[in-house]
């Protein structure tokens, strides 16, 4: 990204540091190679991968730059009052909120100093196959990454308070989440994000196509599962109790689910063409109904601290 000292400038002083994005000189004294010829395949940013919002701009929609794949730079003016920009990401004009992501990019640093992902931001970006999230987020919004489908892995930094519904869903390639031993909500089991305790499934990433459920995890949340096109085959251990509206919808190529025969919890939640292959827990001692509630309480009231409302 490149940065000059806030200016006022006309629009000739404007469309030239356009064109040194676009030549690649970024050195405000060095104007002979600035009025120089450049070869297109020399120019370090060419102009159909850029976008620039002048200070007039003030109210861009989620959807503005949607599936514009091509798109790698993304500078705001310095005197726009409403948005600024960040390593090529579209931010509020403090600099906190990260609002939209150049789409195009194949890596992103997200700034530290960032401090909210809002919903939808990195939504499509098809290319992206990594991203760096710094310890300064603390909220990850609702869709933030939905359909980044080249996305390979996510580590959730420490200080990360709340994750919105299917931040996550539809990254068809992500094999395994990570998250920072010292974040006090969240965790990691088997590569999925789990609760602290490890006792919740949150998300499990979509690029596995058969998924083993650690013993212990007492309930899958809301969508833990959803749109995941890829998964198999699901082994749920005996000590699930509660399985979330909608947790594995539209898993369309889920053809087994493995359930223990003490799982009394409704099977509406199964896609149709899966086929629920029962089995015997080993050791298996009866619940009563009371110690049944009380697992499926202490569940709830486990996913309800994680939800990012």
């Amino acid at each position: 990204i490149a940065e000059w000292p806030a200016t006022a400038v006309n629009y000739t002083a404007k469309t030239q540091y356009l064109f040194r994005i676009n030549k690649g000189i970024l050195d405000v004294t060095n104007d002979r190679d600035l009025n120089g010829f450049t070869p297109e395949y020399k120019r370090r940013v060419p102009f159909a991968n850029m976008i620039y919002i002048g200070d007039g701009l003030t109210d861009i929609p989620l959807s503005a730059f949607y599936l514009c794949n091509s798109l790698k730079t993304l500078e705001v003016d310095a005197n726009n009052p409403v948005y600024s920009s960040r390593n090529n990401i579209l931010c509020d004009k403090s600099g906190t909120v990260a609002l939209l992501c150049a789409p195009g990019l194949l890596e992103v640093d997200i700034p530290e100093g960032i401090t909210n992902i809002a919903q939808n931001s990195f939504e499509r970006c098809l290319p992206l196959q990594r991203v760096n999230i710094p310890d300064s987020v603390l909220w990850i919004g609702h869709s933030a990454f939905w359909g980044c489908e080249s996305l390979q892995s996510v580590t959730i930094p420490k200080n990360v308070q709340g994750i919105g519904y299917w931040a996550f869903t539809s990254c068809d390639q992500l094999q395994e989440f990570k998250v920072a031993e010292e974040n006090p909500r969240y965790s990691a089991r088997n590569g999925m994000l789990c609760s602290k305790s490890g006792k919740e499934v949150i998300c499990c990433p979509e690029g596995l196509k058969e998924v083993e459920i650690p013993e212990g995890v007492v309930g899958i949340s809301e969508m833990a599962f959803g749109y995941n096109t890829n998964i198999v085959k699901i082994v749920i251990p005996d000590s699930v109790v509660y399985i979330g509206y909608a947790a594995l919808y539209y898993c369309k190529s889920l053809a087994e689910v493995h359930l223990s025969e003490r799982y009394s919890g409704p099977m509406d939640v199964f896609p149709a063409s899966a086929t629920i292959i029962r089995y015997s827990p080993v050791a298996a001692v009866a619940d009563g109904e009371g110690a049944v509630q009380s697992r499926i309480a202490s569940a709830m009231e486990e996913f309800a601290d994680t939800k990012l409302t």
